[in-house]
């Protein structure tokens, strides 16, 4: 199975936004990054089992939101994993729906599609 780990970047005036890690959801007005340790771990043990993994961390290579969804079209994957808090879970969502409309081999069901 191709799975893909994903943090789509969420431009903003507030800055960049704090996911991982962080039981506190904040804002930095200069780029912050923690790695992120949980998603990360699963990356390592999924590969292990067997699975092909893509880690697509858009907010920390400073990517464009064009770019991670081309990278993520192109690595074609059968499950999205995405790490989200409360204050921009809308948001992501919106992201998703945009890439489900615009690549159309993109999964489908929403079930393929994890926010965590």
């Amino acid at each position: 199975m191709r799975i893909a780990i994903c943090y789509p970047p969420l431009p903003s005036e507030k800055g960049v936004p704090l996911l991982s890690q962080n039981r506190q959801f904040q804002w930095f007005s200069r780029p912050t990054y923690i790695f992120p340790v949980v998603p990360a771990t699963a990356a390592t043990m999924l590969k292990k089992a067997g699975h092909e993994v893509a880690w697509l961390d858009g907010i920390a290579e400073e990517w464009s939101p064009e770019t991670l969804s081309d990278r993520l079209a192109a690595f074609a994957p059968d499950v999205v994993v995405l790490e989200t808090k409360t204050p921009v879970v809308k948001r992501h969502w919106a992201w998703i729906a945009a890439f489900k409309a615009t690549h159309p081999a993109a999964p489908r069901r929403s079930s393929s599609w994890a926010t965590t």
